[in-house]
């Protein structure tokens, strides 16, 4: 049997200790007063979420705004090794011991016997002791979309459902966490942000290109192209630096930029399931679509399960009405995913998109089925549509 001790030896010794670094901010990082205004005010709350998909800055979000509070921060970034309950628990440990070593030695002492007490065991004392605390402690688990064991799970909603008044706890993910965010949010417990929150405004767009020889238009342009996704300025900030015609650059600028290419592939795409990704690529064909739309137009009957899969996992999928019914994807997201399908296969995209007319004409919404129907080169329902009944 392993000593409970294991778990609470000094981090040099038997863990990787950049896992507990607070990651250092790049010195030209925009300052985003407005969002450090929001954290700022919800130092206390049970739960700050910091959810979006990739290339968001998220960690550096957390990073900057981290370094200039006077709390103790206790910071942990995950991998997937992590998913090993004791192994967790070492560096949750670890990580609180560097942030409050005091607090961080009286759990060793209460900690020390044999064998290694359970996790539910491990939070009980770990609340007890946050619960002596006289100021504020922020306690960050970045990259938490990565852990998929359920017994950490329960371990840390058993940590926030009893989480003392004055520690917060920081999620920083790429999905949502399977706790009750709706219960915390109405209580006035939660502060969300996303991908909404942290996209670049245009004024910030401005001040990122400000060494560019780009013009309020171009600007403009670039940023309905990015939908002020960050990493898709900082990638066409990169390849703009050996644009010949940035005009033009900016005009052409997609989600088939081997920059923005690269990175979509290798952090969003393929990582995923395969029936995930197979959804996601058949339903590019798609501008705007509801799981009923999908449905019809890729013969599953699965879709609405898809999209909260997709909901959940922040995967660049942009609500269109308050009821959360009908989706698009950002615009560079789209361009990657169309330009991921097999050019060959005509005939197969030509039947999704025959049949996606089909619906769209049953449900009263002819102009979108006429779009379609010219995808499916069925131009005789293209002019019935448009011409309306005889």
């Amino acid at each position: 049997a392993k000593s409970w001790a294991a778990y609470n030896l000094p981090v040099a010794d038997t863990l990787l200790p950049g896992k507990l670094d607070r990651p250092v901010p790049r010195p030209d990082l925009l300052p985003r007063q407005h969002l450090r205004a929001l954290l700022d005010g919800a130092v206390g709350r049970r739960l700050l979420l910091v959810a979006a998909a990739a290339g968001y800055g998220k960690t550096s979000l957390i990073a900057s705004w981290s370094a200039t509070r006077s709390e103790p921060v206790a910071w942990y970034s995950l991998d997937s090794g992590d998913n090993d309950p004791n192994r967790f628990l070492r560096y949750l440990v670890a990580a609180i011991h560097r942030a409050l070593p005091a607090l961080a030695a009286e759990l060793q002492l209460a900690l020390r016997h044999l064998p290694p007490p359970s996790p539910e065991t491990v939070i009980q004392t770990l609340l007890a002791r946050l619960a002596n605390l006289a100021q504020p402690c922020l306690i960050v688990l970045d990259d938490y979309h990565l852990i998929e064991n359920e017994t950490i799970h329960q371990a840390i909603h058993r940590l926030l459902s009893h989480l003392p008044r004055p520690v917060s706890l920081l999620l920083l993910s790429r999905a949502d966490p399977p706790f009750p965010l709706g219960r915390w949010r109405a209580h006035g417990e939660l502060l969300e942000l996303r991908a909404a929150d942290l996209q670049f405004q245009p004024d910030e767009l401005a001040h990122f290109f400000a060494h560019t020889s780009l013009n309020p238009d171009q600007l403009r342009q670039l940023h309905q192209r990015t939908e002020g996704w960050p990493a898709g300025l900082q990638l066409a900030a990169l390849a703009l630096q050996n644009a010949a015609d940035p005009a033009g650059f900016v005009a052409a600028f997609s989600g088939s930029n081997r920059f923005v290419l690269d990175y979509l592939l290798e952090e969003v795409l393929q990582g995923l399931p395969a029936d995930l990704r197979h959804f996601l690529l058949d339903t590019a064909l798609l501008p705007q679509f509801n799981a009923p739309l999908c449905d019809a137009a890729l013969g599953r009957c699965n879709s609405g399960s898809l999209l909260r899969e997709l909901e959940r996992r922040n995967l660049f999928l942009i609500p269109l009405d308050q009821q959360r019914d009908w989706y698009r994807y950002h615009h560079l997201f789209a361009d990657l995913l169309q330009s991921q399908l097999p050019s060959q296969d005509t005939a197969r995209r030509q039947a999704v998109h025959g049949r996606a007319a089909n619906w769209l004409a049953d449900h009263n919404r002819p102009e979108t089925a006429v779009y379609h129907a010219l995808q499916a080169a069925d131009y005789d329902e293209a002019a019935r549509l448009i011409t309306g009944p005889a």
